[in-house]
């Protein structure tokens, strides 16, 4: 679902301890909050361009089977609620104050974004 073009084969991301694995480094994985002046509506449908060097690419078969058993209960709603656990100094608050908040822009760009995405994706369940 998310795009993080730093988790490949050469360097996965992936912290090991014990029989648990963490995925870290999260900083990239929601991308187009780099470049906002090219976010369409149709960017969350669009195919990833990285997608072969991600670690995962080989068993992305398998997301079907998470998308059918929690897609039901992720709405736009509950997208913009999580939003807002961001910490405002990762959404990168304006500079000078404005009667609409851009931290709150932010905020629903990322919940949209999510939203579509996840609506976006089509699994082969077969």
């Amino acid at each position: 679902m998310t795009e993080n073009p730093d988790r490949t084969i050469s360097n996965p991301n992936i912290l090991i301890r014990g029989q648990k694995f963490w995925l870290i480094d999260h900083g990239a994985a929601l991308g187009f909050q780099y470049s906002l002046e090219h976010l369409t509506e149709d960017s969350p449908g669009r195919p990833w361009a990285c997608a072969r060097e991600h670690i995962f690419y080989k068993v992305q078969h398998l997301l079907a089977q998470v998308y059918a058993e929690f897609a039901p209960f992720c709405s736009y709603d509950e997208f913009l609620s999580l939003s807002w656990e961001i910490p405002r100094e990762f959404i990168r608050p304006e500079t000078q104050p404005r009667e609409y908040n851009l931290a709150t822009r932010r905020r629903e760009l990322f919940a949209a974004w999510l939203w579509k995405r996840l609506k976006s994706f089509k699994p082969d369940i077969n």
